[in-house]
């Protein structure tokens, strides 16, 4: 097994499920020296780039299951992932687990669709996750300016959100990737309830004693301040119609496909801010 982007929110998670499984695997990453500290096991690393096609052959060497998400982080990643798609396919994958987004499927000339559908059409089995914002964003891009500003900045109104804990991204993704795939399942992974950005800065108060905010931009003023900060323009792209989905009330949906996959129901908002209550917590 290979995971791609190991050291991110949800690879991380992967590679600590496979690990603890006994699991026969890889853990991709542009930098060898940063896996040394994600995680406190000698996980088995092994260097890859989408801008290094020479890395391509090393990584896959032996693997048939893939684990893939679309970075989205430079303008046209989506070729080089095509690129990458086609030579694991050479290589020997037989299935691959793609990380999208909820709602890539409504907006088909997105480069994230694309990259589905190149999935899709691969020859491999496939399975697609289409997970909902990240419980964890607040304990990571966020952490910043609750801890120094009591803010949460997000362009969201007052519209519902289910969050979904990333280990759950993880635990779904991993359970896939050591019992099989089912070809051509897409599932959409959600928490269990959708909250409102202002209820999570008050759960956020309540846990910390301090009086934390939520922030609220209109979606046009952060995506202009995304371009002003020289944002790739795939991510501005996927960032500006993740918006547009919540303020129509897409991100408020629920659904039991994390239960399906794992047999269990996902984790709560509250046992996450319990699991991380750490971060929040500044010194006086």
């Amino acid at each position: 097994m290979l995971v791609t982007n190991s050291t991110g929110k949800v690879g991380q998670e992967i590679v600590r499920a496979l690990n603890a499984a006994g699991a026969d695997y890889r853990a991709a990453t542009q930098s060898l020296d940063r896996a040394k500290t994600v995680w406190d096991f000698p996980a088995p690393a092994v260097y890859f780039s989408y801008d290094d096609p020479a890395s391509f052959s090393p990584a896959l060497q032996g693997v048939t299951s893939l684990f893939l998400l679309h970075p989205e982080d430079v303008p046209e990643r989506h070729l080089q992932l095509f690129v990458f798609i086609d030579a694991a396919i050479e290589a020997g994958i037989e299935e691959i687990v793609f990380m999208s987004a909820l709602g890539a499927d409504l907006h088909p000339t997105d480069p994230l669709y694309m990259v589905e559908q190149h999935v899709a059409q691969s020859g491999a089995r496939f399975t697609i996750l289409r997970p909902n914002w990240f419980m964890q964003n607040f304990s990571t891009q966020d952490l910043r300016s609750i801890n120094t500003k009591n803010e949460i900045w997000m362009p969201s109104g007052t519209a519902h959100i289910a969050l979904i804990d990333t280990r759950d991204i993880a635990a779904v993704a991993a359970k896939l990737l050591l019992d099989g795939v089912e070809s051509g399942m897409e599932y959409t992974l959600t928490g269990s309830e959708a909250l409102t950005y202002a209820e999570v800065a008050a759960r956020l108060s309540a846990l910390t004693g301090r009086t934390i905010t939520h922030q609220s931009p209109t979606p046009e003023d952060e995506i202009q301040r995304m371009r002003e900060s020289n944002a790739a323009s795939e991510h501005v792209s996927f960032m500006e119609w993740l918006f547009e989905d919540i303020q129509r009330g897409y991100a408020a949906i629920t659904t039991n496909d994390v239960q399906a996959v794992l047999h269990r129901q996902p984790r709560t908002f509250d046992q996450f801010l319990h699991d991380y209550a750490h971060v929040w917590q500044v010194k006086s």
